[in-house]
């Protein structure tokens, strides 16, 4: 994907700054279990980006991670 202001507002666009918006999102939660929860929707939302549009599968990795750790807390508490 170009990095242009074009790209920026097109489907994939959309869906990495869906992404990020949130995590930022999740960021403002007072409650745990809600931060987490926007924590794991923010990454299935960042594996869909980065499988479909980037073809990146470092991020897909990561991401996977970081959904499967955040699962695992929410289980504990």
């Amino acid at each position: 994907m170009d990095l242009t202001l074009k790209s920026a507002f097109l489907t994939g666009g959309m869906v990495g700054h869906l992404s990020y918006v949130l995590l930022v999102l999740s960021m403002v939660m007072r409650r745990m279990s809600l931060l987490r929860m926007l924590v794991i929707a923010s990454a299935f939302v960042a594996i869909t980006y980065d499988w479909f549009w980037l073809k990146d599968p470092v991020g897909v990795f990561w991401e996977t991670l970081l959904v499967l750790v955040n699962i695992v807390q929410l289980s504990i508490t």
